[in-house]
């Protein structure tokens, strides 16, 4: 949730993570917010000009403030509690229904597969584990079918300063630490044993020193370390997970579950997007299955996003090529049905209407009709 919180009581509402004002008129235009907490009437007045509708306005000022919650700051602490209680489980709901409506059936891994995966969403319940993956086998799409509540770190992308002030915060940034779920750390290989270290001891006892900064706070987090070389993973590190460590297989290993993991991507870009490609043919399994892919997880997994959005882009069996037609017949019958595909994309915006569709392609009402007989489309409903 998007939450806007008055500067001075910043402190009682920190495990939501908000976002502070002195002066309400130089944050509220930045963003639509689901709730703003005021103090005075003004305020109010000024942020009811910028909300979105269906934002929700708590006022725990002295003066009653009308179409907005009056309520202590206590009561207003536990009121947001149970609205994120409620709004993480209805989009939780709105993810099985979409993935209903996707009509992604569930179909189990492979046993190599469908074990690493079950260690790993057992391990995670460790206050500190590490997940082995040498081709990176652990994107976003897969954490939230084995995770509820977590966060994604990537040290690949940030500097180590940067990496610190999100992790640990500061007396102005609220720390990842302190929140309840898992924080999850991806390329690890990349990170510092300093900065790795500081992480697990705060996991393992519980406790840790924000950025900068001598004051304890607890560590509410379970933190999974995730690595794509298992020699990168420091010896303390491997001790303090015991026996905490899951290794997914490699992609060259896992053929048989690639088309798994394809549905699995095509349901999760689903989550986020319309008119995804759901239609996953016999052909492009096994095509999926036997393809080797150069060892390179990135390069599947652009093949599974041009296959959401509708492009096929794979390597095809070189078995099919050893007899192909003169490239003069090939070209003329690739033309001719990208000019069928394009006349009956232009019946569907204009049904048969020969002076419109003439006009939006571009030849005379003749060439038209000699292509619609040509093509068997001139008697199409």
């Amino acid at each position: 949730m998007k939450i806007l919180v008055p500067f001075g009581i910043g402190s009682k509402f920190k495990k939501f993570n908000p976002v502070l004002y002195k002066k309400i008129e130089n944050v509220v235009y930045s963003n639509f917010w689901d709730v703003i907490v005021v103090k005075e009437g003004k305020d109010f007045t000024k942020a009811k000009n910028f909300s979105n509708f269906g934002t929700l306005f708590i006022n725990v000022g002295p003066d009653r403030i009308e179409d907005a919650f009056n309520l202590q700051i206590d009561e207003a602490v536990k009121a947001l509690y149970l609205i994120e209680k409620v709004v993480k489980e209805r989009q939780q709901t709105n993810k099985i229904k979409r993935a209903k409506e996707l009509m992604m059936e569930p179909i189990l891994l492979d046993p190599l597969m469908a074990q690493a995966y079950h260690e790993f969403s057992q391990n995670a319940l460790s206050r500190l584990s590490i997940v082995i993956s040498e081709d990176g086998l652990l994107e976003e799409w897969i954490l939230w079918t084995l995770l509820e509540n977590h966060e994604t770190i990537d040290f690949s992308v940030a500097s180590k300063e940067e990496m610190m002030l999100r992790i640990f915060g500061s007396k102005n940034h609220p720390p990842l630490l302190s929140r309840e779920g898992v924080l999850v750390l991806m390329n690890c290989d990349k990170c510092s044993e300093h900065v790795s270290f500081k992480i697990a001891r705060a996991a393992t006892l519980g406790f840790f020193s924000p950025y900068l900064s001598d004051s304890k706070e607890k560590c509410l987090s379970r933190v999974i370390f995730h690595f794509e070389n298992e020699r990168k993973v420091p010896p303390y590190l491997r001790q303090l997970a015991g026996t905490a460590i899951s290794k997914i297989p490699p992609l060259r290993n896992i053929g048989d579950s690639l088309p798994t993991i394809l549905r699995f991507f095509v349901a999760f870009l689903g989550q986020e997007m319309t008119n995804v490609n759901t239609e996953i043919s016999d052909d492009i399994e096994n095509r999926v299955k036997v393809s080797k892919w150069s060892g390179n997880w990135k390069e599947f997994l652009n093949f599974c996003k041009s296959f959401a959005v509708g492009k096929e882009k794979i390597q095809p069996n070189t078995n099919s090529l050893k007899s192909l037609p003169k490239l003069k017949d090939y070209v003329k019958d690739v033309s001719a049905e990208a000019e069928k595909e394009l006349i009956k994309k232009a019946i569907e915006l204009y049904g048969l209407n020969r002076g419109k569709l003439s006009r939006l392609l571009g030849i005379n009402p003749k060439t038209l009709t000699k292509k619609l007989k040509l093509y068997g489309l001139d008697d199409r409903k």
